[in-house]
């Protein structure tokens, strides 16, 4: 099982150590230039933005009303919502523990 995430970002980071506590053979790779968005792969399927946060979070048993919202919601909505949230993913950074 692979993570791929922005290894810069203290939000990403944080995400990917937790659902390393979940799944200890977890692999945490930083994300491919042209593919700028985590993606997971999971027993031979590719999840991307929200399903790959959503799928993630999933493997500990733990469930987030509003993450499943917005995967219910059609893809140009979770599109635009995952594109608002990774274009301020340094700022909300800053509000992690170092």
């Amino acid at each position: 099982m692979r993570l791929y995430i922005d290894k810069e970002c203290k939000l990403c980071k944080n995400f990917g150590e937790k659902i390393k506590s979940y799944e200890p053979n977890l692999e945490i790779l930083n994300y491919q230039n042209e593919e700028e968005f985590i993606k997971l792969e999971y027993k031979g399927k590719t999840y991307k933005k929200f399903e790959a946060i959503q799928k993630a979070i999933n493997l500990g048993d733990e469930r987030n009303i509003l993450l499943n919202i917005i995967v219910s919601l059609p893809k140009l909505s979770q599109n635009i919502i995952y594109f608002l949230i990774s274009k301020s993913r340094k700022i909300i950074s800053y509000f992690f523990p170092s």
